[in-house]
């Protein structure tokens, strides 16, 4: 029985350049957008080189699930947990760092360059029966690229050509017929010779420039067609299952499941929460793929609120407001804000304050009201 042949690598190889990347510097800007968390900037390339080392170690690509989003964060350690793991790689796929297409497909990462590094590796090693994957291989569709790319460019050049050529032989015989006869013709005919020569130059300039407006009329349908096809083939996959595109305001209706796991926190917090699930949409291209993702942003939500209801629409709010990407705990000043509008709408409070309340409520009250 044959010997099964080995995909993973021993080593690697970095660019010097790594931390001056404008993908990993796109990436630092997404993790931490108002520069107030420096060490998130500072642990950026440092996971993606452990991402890089854990892909090149299987092979040229590492499927991305939460289970290996879990071993990754225990083995980095350091206080890097599952979220923060996950708001990285994020981070490093919206930057391009790697391949966004293959990762909302099929949930892995990898790159361009690091299956062009992989497959220089493997080949200098003399390695037999290795291949990229088709569904997988990246280095195809940019040689595609590229050859269109040259191919329009090409093709331009000699439509260029071909104008100054016709141009020259216009200009030609506007000149040459007047040398080529050695009889002297009349200045008048000379005169309207030249003004029927230049009538007629005038009149092709013209058609070949309605030629050109009809062409960028027909390439710029084209590119509308590919738009609508492309956007016919986003609704049928499964990514954007839950969205809605005849009505561009609510993209994303939540589920039967998610609707009992949100509502119970009331009408107000459902509607915000609604409110935040299409703002991550639109603004990050992220979604709740399950009951379970959205249990655990409510956990999170409920622990930074400290199980207040307002509280966690305040915090809602200010995401959204701020242009974030996760929730933070509110600072001191909004907490207050909170507590006095919540007890201000409080009917003990409104009865304590009209002076209905009996003296021993009165008491109770005053002796639990915060003093500034």
């Amino acid at each position: 029985m044959g010997r099964h042949t080995k995909e993973g690598l021993d080593y690697f190889p970095v660019d010097i350049d790594i931390f001056g990347d404008h993908k990993i510097l796109y990436a630092q800007e997404l993790v931490d957008p108002d520069g107030t968390n420096p060490m998130q900037r500072l642990l950026i390339p440092y996971v993606a080189i452990r991402l890089l080392a854990e892909i090149y170690k299987q092979g040229y690509y590492i499927e991305w699930n939460k289970a290996k989003c879990l071993t990754m964060a225990s083995s980095i350690g350091h206080g890097i947990t599952i979220n923060s793991m996950r708001n990285f790689t994020q981070c490093l796929i919206d930057s391009e760092f790697f391949s966004t297409k293959l990762y909302h497909e099929f949930e892995i990462l990898t790159s361009a360059g690091i299956q062009k590094r992989w497959l220089f590796i493997v080949k200098s090693s003399n390695r037999k029966k290795v291949s990229i994957l088709p569904e997988y291989e990246l280095l195809t569709l940019q040689k595609k690229f590229c050859t269109e790319e040259i191919a329009k460019s090409t093709e331009e050049i000699a439509k260029s050509q071909e104008e100054s050529a016709e141009i020259g032989e216009e200009s030609a015989q506007i000149i040459f017929p007047f040398l080529s006869n050695n009889t002297i013709v009349n200045s008048n005919k000379d005169n309207s010779n030249i003004n029927t020569l230049i009538d007629k130059n005038i009149n092709k300039k013209a058609k070949s420039t309605e030629e050109k407006a009809k062409s960028t009329e027909e390439k710029a349908k084209s590119t509308e067609e590919k738009a609508k096809s492309t956007e016919e083939k986003a609704k049928s996959t499964d990514f954007l299952a839950w969205t809605t595109p005849e009505i561009p305001e609510a993209r994303i209706k939540l589920k039967k499941d998610e609707i009992e796991a949100v509502s119970k926190y009331g009408e107000e917090f459902l509607e915000v929460w609604e409110l935040w699930v299409n703002y991550h949409f639109n603004q990050n291209n992220f979604v709740y793929r399950s009951i379970q993702t959205t249990t655990n942003a409510l956990t999170e939500l409920s622990v930074l609120s400290e199980g207040s209801v307002d509280t966690a629409i305040k915090i809602i709010k200010k995401s959204m407001s701020r242009g974030w990407r996760a929730f933070y705990k509110l600072e001191s000043s909004d907490k207050q804000q909170v507590t006095s509008s919540s007890q201000k709408n409080n009917p003990d409070t409104i009865k304590v304050m009209s002076g209905n309340a009996p003296i021993e409520e009165q008491e109770e009250y005053y002796r639990r009201k915060p003093r500034n």
